[in-house]
């Protein structure tokens, strides 16, 4: 861990089987907080079995527009549904999630999946699907980089960016 003074404490609701917080905001790229935008309260369940990030299916596709097709990442689904992307692509985004006043960092790094196709080419999938359901599931492209403190006595999940990390902060907003 890095400076301990620097570690924010999530609040869990200890009415919940899972670490479950909520999602008020998401936010694209660095821009002074140009793109960002409150969401309704939405419940979030942090899953570090999870290599994906499931996204709420009522706001899936106007995300995935906003952080992908607006910035002309053309995104390829292949027969499994899974999200193809070119791997050289320089306009992939950081993207946050605004949760208890605080920019949690999800780095390109995170969610792109480099794999090898069947004639050993490269590619790429983004780490992000669909929900049927209307949470997020916040798996390991939101724990990468982060040390993660769960605190299952205090209904609480602390949050620092590890030693050698390159994620940013937790930033403080409203």
């Amino acid at each position: 861990m890095t400076d301990d003074r620097l570690l924010v404490w999530l609040e869990i609701d200890p009415d919940s089987m899972f670490w479950e917080t909520t999602v008020t905001g998401v936010r694209f790229g660095e821009s002074n907080f140009r793109d960002a935008y409150k969401i309704e309260e939405v419940r979030a369940v942090f899953d570090s079995a999870t290599a994906y990030i499931a996204l709420p299916a009522s706001l899936y596709d106007k995300l995935i527009d906003k952080l992908f097709f607006d910035n002309g990442i053309l995104i390829e689904p292949d027969k499994n549904g899974n999200l193809k992307v070119d791997c050289s692509d320089s306009n992939y985004k950081n993207f946050y999630l605004f949760i208890q006043g605080h920019w949690v960092q999800v780095r390109p790094q995170d969610y792109l999946l480099k794999s090898v196709d069947t004639s050993q080419h490269q590619v790429c999938y983004l780490a992000f699907y669909k929900n049927l359901d209307e949470y997020f599931i916040l798996g390991d492209p939101v724990y990468k980089g982060y040390y993660m403190i769960h605190e299952v006595e205090k209904n609480e999940l602390g949050i620092v960016p590890y030693s050698t990390s390159y994620k940013k902060y937790l930033v403080a907003d409203t």
